[in-house]
């Protein structure tokens, strides 16, 4: 499956790449538009619904932001499942809203999260924000893209779902501090379009990741089986088809060896945003060229 993460496009519709699907980490909506309701609401159901169901994908999972203030009405006054519905008729189904909620699609577990620490000077001016006796960063288990707005590197609360992506291999997303880091390594990716002066960041891309479904792992277990069975077959006639439970211990420890040497192998890591990898010179070929002149 095929996942894109954007975040932070603040009213700026753009194309986004061909995947399955697209998900996008809060503050959605324009800046002229955040604080008006009725403008809000007109936004929504009519422009940014129409810009889903142009994207070349199957889903669109959003969780709200800070800015997205008519979502934040629409949860705190008891009207949140209407919109969803509304929104989901008008997008064919393609869209979907989480809001401390998960969602499962193709065998992918998404999970998506809203709530920011509240920002130093500016508390209670936006939406989304996280009150101290409030359990709003709920301990999700088995996710396989988090879905947050804010950073998971800003705010503590959210390093348990950090610590997860390391232990159970899984995908974050989030946005909120424009320029705030991003930790590859980690499969952490700051999505933010804009920088911190609400500019598009330049060269910015969406972030473009592979993630394995559960029906993929069935077919890769087959293949793998079936060569298994293939390799057996062929070790079995190397000994005289004599095999013991020695013999059996022999042909696993070979297979571990051969595992492990792979592992070991040095390879290229390919880039999470599909940019091109230049090509190292060759050494000899440039001396000689130098040479030429």
């Amino acid at each position: 499956m095929k996942i894109c993460g954007i975040s932070d496009i603040h009213g700026e519709f753009i194309d986004t790449p061909v995947c399955d699907v697209l998900c996008i980490c809060g503050d959605i909506v324009g800046l002229n538009d955040q604080r008006a309701l009725d403008a809000s609401r007109k936004w929504w159901y009519n422009r940014f619904a129409s810009w889903v169901n142009r994207q070349p994908c199957d889903k669109v999972i959003i969780t709200p932001g800070n800015h997205d203030f008519f979502l934040e009405d629409a949860y705190k006054k008891g009207y949140l499942s209407e919109l969803k519905q509304d929104l989901s008729v008008r997008t064919n189904g393609k869209l979907v809203i989480l809001i401390n909620e998960e969602y499962t699609y193709n065998g992918i577990k998404f999970y998506g999260c809203p709530f920011i620490n509240p920002i130093p000077f500016q508390e209670g001016r936006w939406a989304f924000e996280a009150e101290d006796d409030a359990d709003y960063y709920v301990s999700a288990r088995d996710v396989d893209v988090f879905i947050t707005h804010d950073n998971p590197y800003k705010n503590t609360s959210l390093e348990y779902w950090l610590d997860k992506t390391k232990t159970n291999n899984s995908i974050y997303l989030y946005g909120h501090w424009h320029d705030g880091p991003s930790k590859e390594d980690n499969k952490a990716f700051n999505c933010s379009m804009l920088n911190d002066m609400y500019n598009r960041k330049k060269g910015w891309k969406p972030i473009e990741i592979e993630v394995m479904t559960p029906s993929d792992k069935i077919e890769i277990n087959k293949e793998y089986l079936a060569i298994l069975i293939d390799s057996f077959k062929t070790f079995s006639a190397l000994k005289g088809n004599n095999i013991g439970m020695d013999e059996v211990k022999e042909f696993f420890a070979l297979q571990k060896e051969y595992l492990g040497m792979m592992s070991e192998e040095d390879e290229i890591e390919l880039p999470i945003t599909g940019e091109e990898i230049e090509d190292e010179p060759d050494t000899e070929d440039s001396e000689e060229s130098e040479g030429e002149d």
